[in-house]
């Protein structure tokens, strides 16, 4: 019974886990294109850092799921 226990619980906390790391994603990339919105550039330099920064981003969240996918199995 405890075991079973323990498996629920890691489970739980894995969810957890990834759902942190999303949220933590998430607010880091909102804050990254806020900060850029409000920098002092023209409007073609900006385009071109926001779109560097979804870049980014997405490539980071690829990776990060690649990896969950990997801790999973």
């Amino acid at each position: 019974m405890i075991r079973k226990n323990n498996l629920k619980t890691d489970k739980i906390m894995e969810r957890c886990n990834g759902k942190l790391m999303l949220a933590l994603l998430t607010g880091a990339t909102i804050g990254a294109g806020l900060g850029i919105l409000f920098a002092p550039y023209k409007g073609s330099k900006t385009r071109r850092k926001i779109k560097r920064s979804v870049t980014d981003t997405s490539q980071n969240v690829s990776e990060f799921v690649k990896d969950a996918k990997d801790a999973i199995r």
